[in-house]
């Protein structure tokens, strides 16, 4: 049995600006500042396309990044950008594009090698992360076309659904053979909203589990718990990702209905839950932080198979005062 449930969190970059005008020191690492048990530590997967700024606007700045993704996004503040173009709009484009996915050392510095020994010589849960095949395409094609082709061309979408698979494997491979070992997989990709999945479990089924199933069965065959990163309502997908060899689930979004004190009875013993404390009552009084906490927490972590986090990223709207309380309190209600 453990001490104590484990903290791992997500935070903004407009969040950490905040902060800093309110007192956070200058040039710390968040996760070794306020001492999160959980690291993400990755390579580069992209097709790595150069980089490039096309139009400076007052508000917003449109540019092109390393998936060929072309965006119009905030200067200043976060927010969801607004997507123009991808790189892949046919076929022909894939083959052109997937010539650029094929895993190389490079994808990876010496500098990041060794921030991930020092990582887990410190007492880290040091994560492997990538994306899984849906949102690795979605960086690609865009999310219309991904939901268009899973009916009308299954194959060619899971074409790219295996090429993603694979470098993510190839480059985890080429890791090893350097010595850096990593405790956990960190597996990212929202396949549902606040309304349910984006797809049918059918279709999941047929077409994502499978990719799913290689993914997980890798890394859980390195000894690396798989945790599966996933936004929205995701309630008719749980059984099917558990059977794909998910072993977390992470942040169960409290806006979009999930709620660990449901779950865990339920699923006691065969899944870990990360998170489900809502970021709105954390931007709120010290008095709703409580109640949120309590509410929750005390259930979750009964047992074991319960780490701390909000139910997304923390957002902007959270200030560092605020924060500071929380983590205490976590930290107080959270003893075994």
């Amino acid at each position: 049995m453990p001490d104590r449930i484990g903290i791992y969190e997500w935070y903004w970059d407009e969040t950490i600006r905040r902060w800093k005008k309110e007192g956070l020191p200058l040039n710390i690492d968040p996760a070794e500042h306020f001492g999160l048990d959980i690291v993400n530590l990755e390579c580069d997967l992209t097709p790595r396309f150069p980089e490039e700024i096309i139009r400076e606007e007052e508000e917003t700045v449109i540019k092109r990044d390393n998936f060929g993704i072309t965006a119009r996004w905030w200067r200043w503040r976060e927010g969801p950008p607004q997507f123009m173009d991808y790189a892949v709009k046919t076929y022909e484009d894939w083959e052109v594009l997937r010539e650029r996915l094929r895993p190389d050392e490079s994808r990876w510095s010496v500098d990041t090698a060794q921030r991930w020994r020092d990582m887990r010589r410190r007492g880290r849960y040091v994560c492997y992360f990538c994306w899984e095949p849906f949102e690795y395409t979605l960086r690609l094609v865009g999310m219309a076309r991904q939901l268009t082709l899973m009916h009308t061309d299954p194959e060619w979408l899971g074409e790219m659904y295996d090429a993603g698979v694979d470098l993510a494997i190839s480059q985890h491979e080429m890791l090893r053979k350097y010595e850096v070992d990593c405790d956990g997989a960190f597996v990212g990709g929202d396949i549902a909203y606040k309304a349910g999945p984006m797809f049918s479990p059918a279709l999941y089924r047929e077409i994502l589990m499978p990719r799913h199933r290689r993914l997980f069965s890798y890394f859980r065959g390195n000894n690396m718990p798989v945790i599966y990163h996933t936004d929205g309502d995701i309630h008719q997908l749980i059984d099917l990702l558990l059977e794909s060899g998910v072993t977390a689930i992470h942040p169960l979004e409290a806006k979009a209905g999930m709620d660990v004190r449901t779950l865990k009875p339920k699923y006691h013993g065969r899944l870990v839950f990360f998170g489900n404390i809502d970021v709105r009552a954390v931007s709120g009084t010290r008095e709703d932080i409580d109640r949120e906490l309590m509410a929750k927490i005390p259930i979750a972590m009964d047992g074991g198979g319960y780490v701390y986090c909000v139910d997304h990223s923390v957002a902007s709207s959270v200030s560092l005062d605020n924060y500071l309380y929380l983590l205490q309190r976590v930290r107080e209600i959270g003893l075994y």
